[in-house]
């Protein structure tokens, strides 16, 4: 298996490929060489067999706060930089995911909004109200646009919302939140395109203390297992968070437990 983590740094980025069978890895700093990309913001990883896709939170387009994805090869070479038809209230609230689920030849990007409502200030911290943006290629305006808007159940109680991916061979959906340390595994019908009621996990507890506190991308394994990355450790944070930054991770399901409420 192959695994893709996408690095944003002000000024750059980088990807790289590891493999759990191989010490041949790599990382990349990946130049765009298209016009009008942004060197930073890039929020969201997501792949299909051909074509890889990196989402950019937000930039300001037209004096509206748009969000972009760009599209590249296996080669990691950029292809195409599109923006997204949608247009968000915040400089520093937008699309924090992605992940692909194609149905027979189309390709239909989910992006997650990191505020609730996609909204930013105090009415984007109003947990249970996540919300995904279904998003299609318009070819003949070279731009993603929304088809629809997805609810996260209020299962999800979360104060944000760090990273989406879906599991084709089960259909569900695994989301994660930084602010409250959690994860919710639901289930996607791509007939209405909703989401079941799923389960919300606290990540592991120390001594009653949240230390998982930088959470920042999910990505199912074939076995049905996660794997979990964390950002970089803020001195703004507890010091007990230190030791779970930047890092990866590999998580199971538990049969029960750690089920966080309202």
């Amino acid at each position: 298996m192959h695994l893709f983590f996408l690095f944003n740094r002000s000024n750059f980025y980088k990807i790289a490929q590891f493999s759990e069978n191989s010490n041949k890895n790599k990382e990349v700093q990946v130049a765009c060489g298209l016009s009008s990309c942004p060197t930073t913001g890039y929020e969201g990883l997501a792949k299909t067999s051909t074509e890889l896709f990196a989402a950019v939170e937000v930039q300001l387009v037209g004096g509206l706060y748009k969000g972009s994805i760009l599209s590249f090869n296996y080669n990691l070479q950029a292809t195409a930089f599109r923006t997204v038809d949608y247009s968000f209230t915040s400089d520093n609230k937008g699309f924090e995911g992605i992940t692909v689920v194609t149905v027979g030849t189309t390709t239909n990007l989910l992006a997650l909004c990191e505020g609730n409502y996609c909204d930013g200030g105090d009415r984007g911290k109003l947990k249970g109200h996540g919300r995904i943006l279904r998003l299609n290629l318009n070819t003949a305006l070279q731009q993603w646009q929304v088809v629809q808007t997805i609810e996260v159940p209020d299962v999800a109680w979360f104060e944000d919302y760090s990273d989406i991916d879906y599991n084709p061979s089960t259909n569900q959906v695994a989301i994660v939140s930084q602010n409250t340390a959690a994860l919710w595994v639901g289930t996607l019908d791509v007939g209405s395109w909703t989401l079941s009621t799923g389960e919300a996990y606290e990540f592991p507890l120390n001594s009653g203390k949240v230390e998982w506190c930088t959470v920042e991308g999910v990505a199912w394994k074939q076995d049905g297992t996660l794997v979990v990355t964390t950002d970089k450790y803020s001195s703004d944070l507890p010091t007990r968070c230190e030791k779970r930054g930047s890092t990866v991770a590999i998580f199971s399901l538990p049969n029960n437990g750690n089920v966080i409420g309202q």
